[in-house]
């Protein structure tokens, strides 16, 4: 496993080669691999911001399960 900040430099590097293409397909393969890259860093560093110790009884800001009948919304 990698930290975020490696993910997120790899990113860079795809979103470079992209840049870099003279095809287009493969430019759009190397952008979508940068948008994995930093959307795996993102879920690590939401991942470590859950497990900050906390008072006991105090509810996690973020839970990894959601309660039953939860809905979860969409970035999109």
């Amino acid at each position: 496993m990698t930290d975020p900040r490696t993910l997120l430099q790899l990113a860079a590097r795809c979103r470079r080669l992209a840049g870099l293409c003279s095809t287009e397909i493969v430019a759009r393969k190397f952008e979508a691999l940068a948008l994995d890259y930093e959307e795996h860093a993102h879920r690590m560093d939401r991942g470590r911001s859950a497990a900050v110790p906390r008072e006991p009884g105090e509810l996690p800001r973020e839970s990894a399960v959601a309660a039953p009948g939860a809905t979860s919304q969409s970035r999109h």
